[in-house]
C-alpha cells in the first residue's frame, strides 16, 4: 500500500486490527535504506471501536517522514508485536 500527503499538510496512516489488541508500535525506514533494521517512532495503546485501532496521524507532515512506515499490534503487554506489511509513504513538495 501507498499513500501520499503534501509537506505542511495533514496526514495519516490507516492500521486496523481485525480483533481488538492492547498496543500499536510504529516504526520507519527510508525508501533506499539497505539495512532492514526499523526505527521504532511511536508506541500507544490501541484505541477506538473494541481497540482494533493502530492509525497514526501526522498534524504537519516533513519531507523527513518519507519513508516505508510498518504497523504493529500486540494483544498482551509483554507479548511480541505482530508487524503488518509496510505502508509507502510518499511526501511531495
Amino acid at each position: 500500500d501507498a499513500q501520499e500527503a503534501l509537506v505542511g499538510s495533514s496526514g495519516q496512516i490507516m492500521c486496523r486490527t481485525e480483533t481488538p489488541v492492547k498496543d500499536c508500535q510504529w516504526s520507519w525506514r527510508l525508501f533506499n535504506q539497505t539495512e532492514q533494521r526499523n526505527l521504532e517512532v511511536k508506541k500507544f495503546p490501541a484505541f477506538g471501536p473494541d481497540n482494533k485501532d493502530c492509525s497514526i496521524k501526522f498534524k504537519n507532515v516533513l519531507s523527513e517522514q518519507e519513508g516505508l512506515w510498518t504497523c504493529g499490534a500486540r494483544s498482551e503487554s509483554n507479548g511480541t508485536f505482530i508487524q503488518a506489511k509496510p505502508i509507502r509513504f510518499f511526501v511531495s513538495e
